[in-house]
């Protein structure tokens, strides 16, 4: 029998289904063709070894299968889609415009997502035009002022 034959014979008697029982099948057949060549009991051992863990890992494939059988591809929405939310993140510049974060402008009274503690400093009140910012005042530890070096 050739090589054609036999797979011809092995498809129609395993039917295989998916590439993995081709791939397994492939195995079967490499593995009864180096049997029928196979000069040495070495060799011959090693061709069933392989036919055999081959065919228990067919069997056991179309098991599970039979057990778990493949869903159906029925898709009711699109998974990639994320509901759109109206939170705004807490790091975001505030869409009043004033451009502070939102969580110092009109976000120190929401509920933090991660933290129940409320905010540690009061809230800044935004100045009346965006495009100005009020002149910040000195901190009482800014510490005495660094020495020039001189040319």
């Amino acid at each position: 029998m050739s090589e054609l034959e036999l797979r011809r014979q092995l498809n129609d008697e395993l039917r295989p289904v998916g590439l993995i029982e081709n791939a397994l099948v492939d195995q079967i057949l490499f593995a009864l063709l180096a049997l029928r060549q196979s000069d040495t009991l070495r060799e011959r051992t090693q061709a069933q070894g392989l036919m055999l863990r081959a065919t228990a890992e067919l069997r056991r494939l179309r098991a599970d299968r039979a057990k778990n059988p493949a869903p159906t591809a029925i898709v009711t929405e699109n998974p990639t889609v994320k509901p759109e939310t109206t939170e705004i993140p807490r790091s975001a510049p505030c869409p009043c415009g004033s451009g502070l974060k939102y969580k110092r402008c009109h976000g120190w009274n929401a509920p933090a997502a991660t933290s129940s503690r409320p905010p540690t400093r009061a809230p800044q009140n935004p100045p009346a035009d965006p495009g100005t910012q009020p002149p910040r005042a000195a901190t009482a530890n800014a510490g005495p002022p660094r020495a020039r070096p001189v040319a």
